[in-house]
């Protein structure tokens, strides 16, 4: 998902990817935490002469707060997949993993992400 940063203009990348299947799933992961419906998020439109170019915008703050949040989430997918390849995923595991609680969306993909370093003994 391309994002426009309301100050400088720069376009930069927001892509989150479900490790299992290989979907992007951007849109739908801010459009499930209401963030485009909070403004945090709206649509722009630019001519470059020929073509008519669409993207999101947003300030800086909101980009660097989601960029963090779906770099989690990115590396907690991928974290899982080496669990499971590792041989360190069990019923018992995914438990605990979906028990992992937080009332905020970048708190709560950190803690999946710790959870899942401290399972395969990586060291932040």
């Amino acid at each position: 998902m391309q994002v426009k940063i309301v100050e400088t203009g720069a376009i930069e990348e927001l892509c989150a990817i479900d490790g299992a299947t290989g979907c992007e799933w951007t849109a739908d992961l801010i459009g499930n935490h209401d963030a485009f419906n909070a403004s945090q998020f709206y649509r722009e439109q630019d001519e470059d002469g020929k073509d008519v170019l669409e993207y999101w915008a947003a300030s800086q703050a909101e980009y660097n707060w989601w960029a963090a949040v779906v770099a989690d989430l990115n590396k907690a997918d991928a974290l899982k997949a080496e669990a499971k390849a590792a041989g360190l995923w069990s019923e018992e595991v995914e438990r605990d993993y979906l028990d992992v609680e937080s009332n905020d969306l970048d708190t709560h993909a950190a803690a999946c992400v710790q959870f899942l370093e401290d399972l395969i003994g990586v060291k932040s």
